[in-house]
């Protein structure tokens, strides 16, 4: 795509963004009432609540799900998880797919579109609503503010929340197939906590991180979205030592992957106004250097780059063959 152009949509929607930003103000309560006790500086998996259990999930004829969060949080609206199951064509057993989407997503149709490219290739795809998204936002708040905020303990608590109801859908898929092959593609903020599910679950068979926002430090001071969402200080913690903390337990790169190199794809958009190319540089650098590829387009305009969707097919085939 032409570069002005990837570029332009890029802004409109930073744009967007700011505005949403400026016109909502206020953040979130943590809901883990002591954040110290959760914090290990050797295994990143104390950090984090993985639940074992399976979710109760609720289905209707055309393929929407929905189930209770298994960490529940103060704000009721954000306790039941919606989400999406695409079949694959014709297929049994398929590999599954779970799509993680980027932060502020008011509509799905791009990453549905991105779905339906998948169960054409014969792969199941399941796309559900993170943390604080669409009908799990709390009214008054825009989709996505209660998820990346000025509050870092906030912050971390909904991430939790999100690596729990992920690695809820995971156990889902391998009660109902142990041998089925079944892997993450996260896009953006999707793409960051995609990365941290690499570190957490040995069981996923590919792990595609498609220009993740994977480093809080970074995106606080070079990324345009990140000046915004973190102006000035973070209103929480107030202790130094804690922050720290937190700012280590989301940052992938300081943690190696629970799966093969060879099984990890990074994407980058050389075009792109959100993600600074050097989160991409650091995380890959750190996890060996995983296969990385790069796409002549923004943040925005790659939701239609056939190559894209292509190259993301064939990269799930091939680890899954």
């Amino acid at each position: 795509m032409d570069k002005t152009a990837a570029r332009f949509l890029d802004k409109i929607v930073l744009l967007i963004a700011e505005r949403m930003i400026k016109t909502h103000p206020g953040v979130p309560l943590a809901s883990h009432p002591d954040l110290n006790s959760i914090f290990s500086p050797r295994r990143l998996e104390e950090c984090y609540f993985l639940p074992r259990d399976l979710p109760d999930l609720c289905w209707s004829e055309s393929g929407d799900f929905r189930f209770r969060t298994p960490l529940p949080c103060p704000y009721p609206e954000n306790n039941t998880v919606y989400g999406h199951y695409f079949h694959a064509d014709g297929v049994e057993n398929a590999p599954v797919v779970i799509l993680l989407h980027g932060w502020m997503m008011k509509y799905d149709i791009l990453y549905r579109w991105i779905c339906l490219s998948l169960s054409r290739r014969g792969l199941d795809a399941v796309l559900f609503e993170l943390p604080f998204h669409r009908r799990r936002a709390p009214r008054g708040t825009f989709s996505g503010q209660y998820f990346v905020s000025g509050n870092m303990a906030s912050t971390f608590c909904a991430f939790r929340q999100a690596v729990a109801e992920t690695e809820s859908l995971i156990n889902w898929a391998k009660e109902k197939n142990p041998s089925r092959p079944l892997g993450i593609l996260g896009m953006s903020l999707g793409g960051w906590l995609g990365a941290v599910m690499t570190i957490l679950e040995p069981r996923l068979s590919f792990s595609i991180l498609a220009a993740p926002a994977a480093d809080p430090a970074l995106m606080r001071t070079e990324s345009f979205l990140g000046r915004k969402v973190y102006p000035g200080k973070a209103t929480a913690p107030a202790n130094q030592k804690e922050a720290a903390e937190i700012m280590r337990a989301v940052t992938p790169r300081y943690f190696d992957p629970a799966i093969g190199e060879d099984r990890i794809l990074l994407t980058e958009n050389r075009f792109d106004c959100f993600i600074p190319p050097r989160v991409i540089a650091d995380l890959r650098r750190s996890w060996g250097n995983v296969s990385l590829k790069k796409y002549p387009h923004g943040h925005i305009s790659v939701f239609f780059s056939r190559t894209f969707k292509k190259d993301i097919a064939e990269f799930i085939e091939a680890k899954c063959a």
